[in-house]
């Protein structure tokens, strides 16, 4: 599942949230299950499974529920479980986040009140989520995997904000790496070099689009 969420959902309650999580849950759960059943390597190959979006919000209070109903803190495991293991302390699933953040920076489009061309001090929506990672996967030694991230391409006359991106990696990028979180970044694989754009590789003339913003990620992104 890419992703999974709801259609033009708001004011979402606890009791909603309560809903939500089991209804990805089971998905997620099926999901597992199909492939264990089947033997042979998928019974011990790693499987990855998604909460909410893919998201795991920015409100450490929790309030909504995000977390709590796609991670079993008390018993240190996911709320989906494995089925070659009883215990959950063999287990072969790994979380798989999907999160661009700062949200007005990394993708908003300028028209919104959120937008913001440069890289904003390392406080805010930034820290709150990776404190969330770290509490809530991390220290619980559940396996977590930042499966999806990025931060959009923008032009502004003959300047573009290569030089902020490069910011985000070294502080976003590299500070999830430093938990011992893989990190991908994501490229939509176009073939124009656009502004608004996630595309970092010419696929037809073989070429980087953007190799300062590629090292530094690939610099912030490795093992330390």
């Amino acid at each position: 599942m890419n992703e999974p969420h709801t259609a033009n959902l708001t004011n979402i309650t606890v009791a909603m949230w309560t809903e939500i999580s089991a209804t990805i849950n089971e998905l997620n759960q099926t999901f597992v299950n199909t492939v264990r059943e089947t033997g042979g390597n998928n019974y011990n190959r790693h499987l990855m499974v998604t909460p909410y979006f893919g998201n795991v919000g920015t409100n450490t209070s929790d309030s909504y529920g995000r977390i709590k109903g796609f991670v079993d803190k008390e018993n240190k495991k996911l709320h989906v479980d494995d089925p070659r293991t009883s215990d959950g302390k063999d287990t072969r699933l790994i979380a798989s986040l999907h999160t661009y953040e700062p949200w007005g920076f990394t993708v908003a489009p300028v028209s919104s009140s959120f937008y913001s061309s440069t890289y904003p001090d390392r406080t805010g929506n930034v820290d709150s989520m990776i404190r969330i990672i770290r509490e809530n996967f991390v220290d619980l030694g559940i396996p977590v995997i930042m499966g999806e991230t990025g931060a959009i391409y923008r032009t502004n006359g003959s300047s573009n904000n290569n030089a902020e991106r490069i910011k985000w990696a070294e502080h976003f990028v590299g500070t999830i790496r430093s938990m011992g979180v893989p990190v991908i970044i994501w490229d939509n694989g176009r073939i124009n070099h656009a502004s608004d754009d996630h595309s970092l590789f010419d696929r037809r003339n073989i070429r980087w689009l953007h190799p300062e913003f590629v090292s530094a990620f690939v610099n912030a992104s490795s093992i330390r």
